[in-house]
Formats: structure tokens, sequence, C-alpha cells
């Protein structure tokens, strides 16, 4: 039975999922405003390291077992859910 400080310990996992979500979902605007501008050369670069970044998150997360990544993709699925929520919201 895990103790209460591994729980925690391994809940904290969402928070890098968390935070490269984040980062993933807003660099989207970039990503897309490179194809409108008619550079799909650096729109493909700059979608390389974005998924590069993700894949190597979830990499290094990979070694510290199953439950710190399943709870690292839960974080990057609720930076999503947050960021589109956080869009929707009416500007003041």
């Amino acid at each position: 039975m895990p103790s209460p400080g591994d729980a925690l310990m391994t809940a904290l996992w969402a928070v890098p999922g968390f935070l490269a979500g984040f980062a993933h979902v807003a660099s989207l605007r970039g990503n897309a405003r490179l194809w409108v501008e008619g550079r799909p050369w650096q729109a493909l670069s700059f979608q390389a390291v974005r998924l590069a970044v993700a894949v190597g998150l979830f990499v290094v997360v990979a070694h510290a077992g199953t439950w710190p990544l399943l709870l690292a993709a839960l974080g990057f699925v609720l930076a999503r859910v947050a960021m589109l929520a956080w869009q929707r919201m009416p500007a003041e």
C-alpha cells in the first residue's frame, strides 16, 4: 500500500505534463501564423520542435513508471481543456 507521501510525489507528475501541454497548445497560434503567412518550412520546423519537446517529456517521464506517465498525460490533456476554456472567456 503506497504511503501518502508516495501519492503526493506521484500526483506531482501531472504538473510537468500540464506545463508542457499549456506551452504546446499556446504555441499553436504561432504555428498557424507561420502557415498563414506562407512560410511552410518554418511552420514545419516549428511543429517538429513542438512535437519533439512533447515526446521528450513523455520519454523522460516514462522512465519513472506507468503512473507518472499517465499522470503527465492527464496534465497535458487538462492543459488543453484549460486553454480552450480560457480562450472562450469573454474579454472585459
